[in-house]
């Protein structure tokens, strides 16, 4: 299942449609639901379709007029198994051969020593990692200097942060960096996280005062129960 909702929290006339009625530019998106319910799926196959100009499904109407280049930031998975899944979405949209501005980046292993000199994963507070990743969207907008828009999306929020924890206190930090990527570099964010107990959003509270857009992913079973609860 697939859910979206519109939470604006700025004046949207200027901003241009990626994909029509659910992504525009330069907004902040977040993508969540339980573990395995198809998160990545989702955010891999809007990625793709932003990028190639295509409708990965029925429901998302990609905007094919605007030249647009995609970051996939990743944090969880290795190399060979976030390839597999990009080749298999291309094999399933018909753009194996396709050049595209598309670019997979693996965080997971992405590692900075600290004060103490000791090795440490990745995090989107820590300023060692926020200055990689501002070079690595530098690095993507002159590779691919024929696109008018950028999308970063950073999966998952839990991974990214260091300590594999969806922590509210941390989240304003973190915001920090995706609001200064927003207005340096003209680009949408797009967060993939978890939900916590209650299924919403993790760290709701920090998140929701932020955000552009919410796009809730879950398992058909559960759409079914929701269904006859309605």
């Amino acid at each position: 299942m697939f859910d979206f909702k519109d939470a604006p929290k700025s004046d949207d006339s200027m901003k241009v449609d990626l994909v029509k009625g659910i992504i525009k530019s330069n907004q902040f998106i977040v993508v969540y639901g339980k573990e395995k319910s198809g998160k990545t799926y989702v955010s891999l196959s809007l990625s793709l379709g932003i990028a190639c100009k295509k409708d990965p499904h029925e429901l998302w109407q990609i905007n094919n007029e605007i030249n647009a280049g995609v970051m996939y930031c990743h944090g969880e998975m290795d190399d060979n198994d976030i390839k597999e899944r990009i080749d298999f979405l291309k094999n399933k949209m018909g753009i194996e051969e396709t050049d595209i501005n598309f670019e997979s980046i693996n965080l997971r292993d992405v590692k900075f020593d600290n004060d103490n000199g000791q090795s440490q994963l990745f995090n989107l507070t820590e300023e060692k990692c926020q200055t990689y990743l501002r070079n690595r969207v530098k690095k993507f907008q002159k590779e691919h200097n024929n696109i008018s828009q950028t999308v970063i999306v950073l999966d998952n929020y839990a991974c990214l942060m260091g300590t594999g924890s969806q922590q509210g206190d941390k989240f304003n930090p973190a915001y920090s960096l995706i609001a200064d990527l927003q207005e340096k570099y003209h680009c949408s964010v797009i967060l993939v996280c978890h939900d916590n107990q209650q299924g919403a959003i993790a760290s709701s509270r920090q998140i929701v005062r932020k955000v552009d857009g919410v796009i809730k992913v879950s398992r058909v079973a559960e759409w079914k129960v929701e269904i006859r609860k309605s």
